[in-house]
């Protein structure tokens, strides 16, 4: 199975690459730069062509709160809309258990967003919460 891991060079997103790899599927570790939240969907989707799983381990690339804010939303969009256009079946979005009990952080406001964009999406492309998966 081709999967893609958005982030596939960040420390979770190696790790997973490696597993992954052990189990035998084609992996492609995606670099992640800044650009992700400003790439253009027909790009993406280039990219994803043939790909069954996309995997997102992206981590925003400031802490400044806005900015994480406004990576996640676009990132989680164009990544979505990407996936949409070359036929992605699955796409897994790595988060953190009760999130949306910790408002307080910048950061985890940011990933509950992402998480509504990516629930919000129609069900084009059924999603999988990774790290929620286990409350």
């Amino acid at each position: 199975m081709k999967i893609v891991v958005i982030g596939g060079n960040s420390f979770i997103g190696s790790k997973l690459v490696t597993e992954l790899r052990r189990f035998g599927h084609q992996l492609v570790a995606a670099p992640q730069t800044s650009g992700l939240n400003n790439a253009r969907s027909e790009i993406l989707a280039e990219m994803f062509r043939g790909t069954q799983v996309v995997i997102d381990a992206a981590k925003a690339p400031t802490l400044e709160d806005q900015a994480i804010l406004d990576f996640f939303q676009m990132s989680g969009h164009n990544l979505l809309a990407a996936e949409a256009l070359a036929g992605v079946r699955h796409h897994i979005t790595l988060s953190a258990v009760g999130i949306e009990h910790m408002q307080g952080s910048a950061y985890f406001r940011a990933k509950v967003v992402q998480e509504n964009l990516v629930k919000g999406q129609g069900f084009l492309i059924p999603y999988f919460n990774l790290l929620n998966c286990l409350n």
